[in-house]
């Protein structure tokens, strides 16, 4: 039996045709252009998404890299650009507040948003676990740079 270092470099499994294929299929996959995010962020200000949310307590690995505190107003989404600022509004008390998407999610059916403790204690969801909500496009700060997502008043 050869070892694998030498079945690697045999010309029977590795050709200058494969590299050229795998090439091939590569580059144009790279080279295209990102597809554009679904949502509510697709430079309008005035679009929205409407469906159910729910929170949870989060977990220390979050596809931003962030660790998701609980107490923080943040949030998760499926196709949302991470670091990007959302009002989520309760559609049944009308309650309101700002959340940054962190991470990704929520993975069950029929939900569109993943709210931390503290945004669904904000806006009336943290008995109920669950309700129906309105995800408003909130602009990027001057310069790019996120503060902080805070309640809104």
């Amino acid at each position: 039996m050869k070892p694998i270092s030498r079945l690697i470099a045999t010309p029977a499994l590795f050709s200058w045709g494969s590299v050229a294929l795998a090439l091939l299929l590569l580059v144009p996959m790279a080279l295209a252009e990102e597809p554009p995010v679904i949502g509510i962020h697709s430079g309008k200000e005035d679009q929205t998404q409407h469906g159910v949310a729910s929170w949870h307590l989060g977990t220390n690995h979050t596809a931003s890299g962030k660790p998701w505190i609980s107490e923080d107003f943040v949030a998760a989404h499926r196709s949302l650009p991470l670091g990007s600022r959302v009002r989520v509004v309760n559609l049944s008390n009308g309650r309101s507040t700002v959340v940054r998407i962190i991470d990704r999610g929520p993975y069950a059916h029929g939900r569109v948003i993943d709210l931390s403790r503290a945004a669904a204690r904000e806006i009336g969801l943290l008995d109920s676990g669950i309700g129906k909500v309105r995800l408003e496009n909130v602009p990027p700060e001057p310069g790019g740079h996120f503060k902080a997502a805070k309640p809104s008043a």
